[in-house]
């Protein structure tokens, strides 16, 4: 670690030289052994570097394999499983639309921020420096401090439920920290990174 805040990954002289100047890192975490997969992007449009993390958040797929396209405006990677376009500065997945006749342009729509990013600094030789962005906030928590989720009790009343699942297990692939929860009445499966 540095002084600037985060570790050093590399130099923009690697990373230039890099397929479509993406590159993969490795990055050690503070809540895991297991180090972090990290994508590193030349943005040329801004001349700057982004980091991003390296798996797609819909299926997982190795973002350094992706292509970077100019979206309205905004450098997006193209997931090459899906075709997903994710934002490089923001993370936000972003949608091309039809054309909007009455304005004479393509529509884009943002559906939220998907992709976890990365602060990135780059010091006067050259390296590049990545801390981590950690989570924003924990899973919410039951009186007990048992992980639980909200959703709405029904379109017309507003209210919330806090529902209790019958079993949490966390598990790690590839880098990627996954939790699981399940409940059995009625039978489901929710499983979300982090």
């Amino acid at each position: 670690d540095d002084a600037r805040g985060g570790e050093c990954v590399g130099k923009v002289s690697e990373l230039a030289e890099a397929k479509n100047g993406l590159l993969r890192v490795e990055m050690s975490q503070r809540r895991s052994q297991t180090p972090r997969q990290v994508l590193l992007v030349l943005n040329k449009s801004d001349d700057r570097v982004y980091a991003l993390d390296g798996r797609c958040f819909h299926a997982g797929a190795p973002l350094e394999l992706s292509d970077i396209e100019d979206i309205g405006g905004r450098s997006c990677l193209r997931c090459p499983m899906h075709s997903y376009r994710i934002d490089i500065k923001t993370g936000e997945h972003i949608l091309a639309g039809g054309n909007d006749k009455k304005h004479a342009r393509k529509t884009i729509k943002s559906r939220g921020v998907c992709q976890r990013t990365h602060s990135v600094t780059v010091d006067s030789q050259g390296n590049i420096y990545v801390e981590l962005d950690e989570p924003k906030r924990d899973m919410p928590k039951d009186k007990e401090g048992q992980p639980t989720t909200q959703k709405n009790a029904s379109a017309n009343d507003g209210q919330k439920l806090t529902q209790k699942f019958d079993a949490i297990e966390t598990f790690e692939i590839a880098s990627d920290r996954y939790a699981t929860m399940r409940d059995e009445d009625p039978p489901k499966t929710i499983t979300f990174t982090f």
